[in-house]
């Protein structure tokens, strides 16, 4: 993400990463974001088996999420991802 963009997102991957750390869970397994029958989406991350309800962060949070399932991931692989996420929350 550029600086100013997709803050809900950034910090939620952070929290994510942190907790992947904090744990001591691979960096490298991707997060999984999985849009239900009902359209509501939830962010998982295997690691941890932690599951966010994005619905619940309000529809805009939500919507900002539904744009990873539409595109392909221009950031790399999941490796590249947890690595920058965390890279980014180092002081």
């Amino acid at each position: 993400f550029d600086i100013g963009e997709q803050a809900f997102a950034r910090t939620t991957f952070r929290a994510l990463a942190h907790e992947r750390q904090r744990q001591g869970g691979s960096m490298t397994t991707p997060f999984l974001l999985e849009q239900r029958e009902s359209g509501r989406l939830r962010l998982i991350d295997p690691v941890t088996g932690q599951v966010l309800e994005l619905w619940a962060f309000g529809p805009d949070n939500a919507q900002a999420f539904l744009a990873f399932l539409e595109q392909p991931n221009p950031y790399g692989d999941a490796e590249d991802v947890a690595q920058t996420a965390t890279r980014s929350n180092e002081p």
